[in-house]
């Protein structure tokens, strides 16, 4: 298989459970995508793939309406990150610490990642 394949593989599936994070999904998805040329408008077509459950289901709902990449990651974001998530990450964010043996980068990614 090629690296390509390998790394699309190896993205993680979004189903919209309470416990996934759709921001994080969604840059980490974006990364891949740029890192594979992948374009936006191929992109598109290829989100069903990433999705499972009830994040496919609401795909295959409104499908239509995704004309173009911005439409879609607009109307995800607006879906499947909610006030609660934001307020969940605001805390942790205010209460993260860094560890005595964690390395400085280490938790600058993680404070970054929220």
């Amino acid at each position: 298989a090629t690296l390509l394949s390998k790394t699309l593989e190896q993205t993680p599936k979004y189903s919209g459970k309470p416990d996934q994070n759709a921001d994080e999904w969604l840059n980490d998805l974006i990364a891949t995508c740029r890192m594979a040329d992948i374009t936006e408008a191929h992109a598109l077509k290829l989100i069903p793939v990433f999705l499972e459950g009830h994040a496919k289901q609401w795909y295959s709902d409104n499908k239509e309406t995704f004309e173009t990449w911005n439409v879609f990651k607009t109307e995800f974001i607006r879906t499947y990150s909610s006030p609660t998530t934001k307020q969940l990450a605001s805390n942790r964010l205010r209460t993260r610490l860094q560890h005595y043996d964690e390395p400085v980068i280490e938790y600058y990614t993680d404070i970054m990642k929220l």
